[in-house]
């Protein structure tokens, strides 16, 4: 874990979008039917989140952040871990969209774990889908797609790869990967190794 000295502007901004996506899934959640003790703890966490994120927000720095608010984030960490350890000792697979410092952790601790890297199209295909979520003004829609470019470039650290440019046929490959079936071959075809040589050309131009 980085020093509160070491954070940079980039990293505050991961952090921002992390918990703005944190917060509006919360947001979405509390449509559904809830007990009302689910609901009361989920308006808990939504606006200890939003505190944190206001608190980035206005002031920019991990300085503004107190040792509670710290907790806040790292208590959330700990119950996404202890949630994926129940079900993976239930024989129930998790599925984890993280970033590839995330993934790269994932495989250190749990080295059989598959990775799969989504690319877009293109780079303009990417700021078009952004755009056409209308959830975010431009600032933010430029440091997804810096945030992005940064991702892009540690594809290969993956075991899959798949390009997103129709998504049911995106949908069908990643079910390829991740559907237990006789479908070897498929699964193959999307390799890291395969991909890169089939899509040599359009990663150059995205990374």
């Amino acid at each position: 874990m980085k020093s509160l000295a070491s954070v940079t502007d980039n990293d505050i901004e991961t952090i921002k979008m992390a918990l703005n996506d944190s917060i509006s899934d919360m947001t979405s959640e509390l449509k559904n039917e809830l007990s009302p003790e689910q609901k009361n703890a989920l308006i808990n966490y939504k606006e200890k989140y939003s505190r944190v994120f206001d608190k980035l927000k206005t002031n920019g720095s991990m300085y503004a952040l107190m040792e509670t608010d710290l907790d806040i984030v790292a208590s959330g960490l700990n119950d996404a871990i202890e949630l994926i350890e129940d079900n993976l000792n239930n024989n129930i697979d998790v599925i984890l969209e993280i970033d590839w410092q995330g993934a790269r952790q994932v495989k250190i601790n749990m080295p059989k774990a598959i990775s799969i890297f989504v690319l877009p199209p293109s780079k303009e295909a990417l700021l078009e889908r952004l755009k056409n979520r209308a959830q975010d003004d431009e600032l933010t829609i430029n440091n997804r797609m810096s945030d992005a470019e940064n991702q892009m470039r540690h594809f290969d650290e993956f075991d899959y790869l798949i390009i997103n440019n129709n998504f049911n046929e995106a949908l069908s490959d990643l079910e390829s990967i991740i559907i237990p079936s006789n479908k070897a071959s498929e699964r193959f075809k999307l390799s890291l190794e395969e991909q890169s040589n089939k899509h040599k050309n359009l990663l150059k131009k995205l990374i």
